[in-house]
């Protein structure tokens, strides 16, 4: 896993660039976002591994895939596509996801945007996610980019995640407390 930190890092810097010169960063997220999940898809598995095949070629099939979502007259197919092409004649469309994940990271950095993992045990009203949103904002300085799941296992309660910090309000955990305190 560090490997692909370390490969995809110089990809993410020079997308970011190129994003953020031609104020697409929106547009960009949603292509690498889209190329990222293509990694899912076990026959565009298949054709990166496939030793042998012309690197162009899987670049052109991986490109096309992409560009299903896309409009075709998008300004930014040209950079879209060397990218993909530069990733596949170096052997690195692996790195996708990672890459997307840096470029993410910078985006919201440069945006003053935090990415804040909310987990449930039911699902959230709007309001009360707005609510959340907003103490979050307040509390972190930053906008909220607040990403919700639901985790019945929790009982009650929620876990707040950002980075590496958490405020863990599940019921389930301070069950779990009460047993190792009533065990000891």
């Amino acid at each position: 896993m560090d490997e692909l930190r370390t490969v995809a890092r110089p990809y993410a810097k020079a997308v970011f660039d190129v994003a953020i010169s031609s104020g697409a960063l929106t547009e960009w997220s949603e292509f690498l976002k889209h190329c990222s999940s293509l990694l899912e898809n076990s026959e565009i598995k298949a054709l990166i591994k496939t030793p042998g095949l012309n690197k162009k070629t899987v670049a052109e099939v991986f490109y096309d895939s992409a560009m299903l979502k896309f409009e075709k007259g998008n300004p930014n197919k040209k950079q879209f596509l060397n990218l993909i092409q530069t990733l596949s004649s170096n052997g690195r469309l692996n790195v996708m996801k990672e890459l997307q994940k840096q470029y993410d990271q910078k985006k919201r950095e440069s945006e003053k945007t935090t990415e804040v993992m909310l987990t449930t045990a039911a699902p959230a009203s709007d309001k009360e996610l707005k609510t959340i949103t907003q103490a979050l904002e307040k509390s972190l300085g930053n906008k909220v980019d607040l990403i919700v799941k639901t985790d019945e296992s929790l009982i009650g309660g929620a876990v707040i995640q950002t980075g590496d910090h958490m405020i863990d309000g599940a019921v389930s955990t301070r069950l779990k407390s009460l047993t190792r305190f009533l065990i000891n």
